[in-house]
């Protein structure tokens, strides 16, 4: 009752959208918040050894909109999923996937226990980085009101119409001046939460992105170089090949030309490195596979950028070749 009061009160307050209670903070330290074992009814002792430890979220019925996450399949919790009603759980697709694979988890029941009472799967969502940045855990959510732990939620998810700053004071009087001994301890933008656990995959990226940049600049003048000694030493032929009737723009697209079939063969070696390696990756990357095509496209298209405009410069110096000079200087 004391919860719903307060939920009541910070729904009212201007530019407040959702409100939901929550077990812990977004990418709480580790060691808050709970988890635990589940297993199917019948299920044997070896098979329940196997399953995963999930989180165990206590949510109301309003926690999926308030956080943007959708509801895949079934439904979130309503206002009759309390004490007293059939027991009832929402989970996670990796949870779905150990449990039920290639099977519809809805109307499936979940238990503690061999004896416990069974808790039907009621609603499908998304895995979530609630707890940790790096991983998506499997996790499966219990209604605020037939909630199977002796816990109380402490924690506010709030979505705001504007900045969170612009209603962080009417927020705290609505908590504090709402019931005695009720206080809002801190209050946190979701950005503010993100920077500890992005810190390192920023710093991860960062050195990476420099380490990567140093390599194309290294490769950049190095192919400048190969290809201003490979137009020094033909000079010559250039010069027979102008005198017979070769273009200026013609000698350009020779000299650019051999640059990109240096390029080319070494960025099909580099491709062909970077899936053999790309597993080492895995875990610096989010969203996003090691072998994506869109990533090897955009980089591959990089790199022959650059080996063009390494060669372009070499390639204009051979335009300007003077047959005459260059047959003379041969003899």
């Amino acid at each position: 009752a004391l919860i719903d009061g307060v939920l009541a009160r910070v729904a009212a307050v201007p530019g407040v959208e959702a409100v939901s209670p929550a077990l812990t903070v977004p990418f709480a330290p580790a060691g808050f918040g709970i988890a635990g074992f589940l297993r199917t009814p019948g299920q044997a002792a070896d098979e329940s050894a196997k399953n995963p430890l999930l989180n165990m979220e206590i949510i109301a019925p309003n926690y999926f909109a308030t956080l943007g996450i959708p509801v895949l399949r079934g439904r979130p919790f309503a206002a009759d999923d309390r004490e007293g009603g059939a027991p009832v759980v929402i989970i996670s697709e990796s949870a779905a996937r150990h449990y039920w694979p290639g099977a519809d988890p809805l109307g499936r029941t979940l238990q503690f226990g061999p004896t416990d009472p069974p808790l039907t799967v009621v609603g499908l969502v998304p895995n979530t980085r609630y707890r940790e940045l790096r991983t998506a855990r499997a996790s499966v959510y219990f209604p605020l009101h037939q909630a199977a732990f002796p816990v109380v939620p402490l924690t506010l998810v709030i979505r705001t119409a504007g900045p969170p700053a612009s209603v962080a004071a009417a927020i705290r009087t609505a908590v504090n001046d709402g019931a005695a001994g009720v206080t809002l301890a801190s209050a946190s933008p979701l950005e503010t939460l993100l920077a500890e656990p992005r810190a390192q995959p920023r710093l991860n990226a960062m050195l990476l992105a420099a380490f990567a940049a140093t390599v194309v600049i290294l490769a950049a003048v190095g192919l400048f170089a190969v290809i201003a000694m490979m137009v020094r030493q033909r000079t010559g032929e250039f010069g027979i090949r102008m005198a017979l009737g070769a273009t200026p723009a013609g000698m350009r697209r020779l000299v650019v030309g051999r640059g990109l079939a240096i390029a080319t063969v070494g960025t099909v070696a580099g491709i062909g490195g970077a899936l053999v390696t790309s597993s080492l990756l895995t875990d610096l990357l989010f969203e996003v596979g090691p072998s994506d095509l869109a990533t090897l496209g955009l980089a591959t298209a990089l790199i022959i950028g650059v080996a063009a405009t390494a060669s372009l410069l070499p390639g204009q110096v051979s335009m300007g070749i003077d047959p005459g000079i260059s047959l003379r200087g041969e003899g």
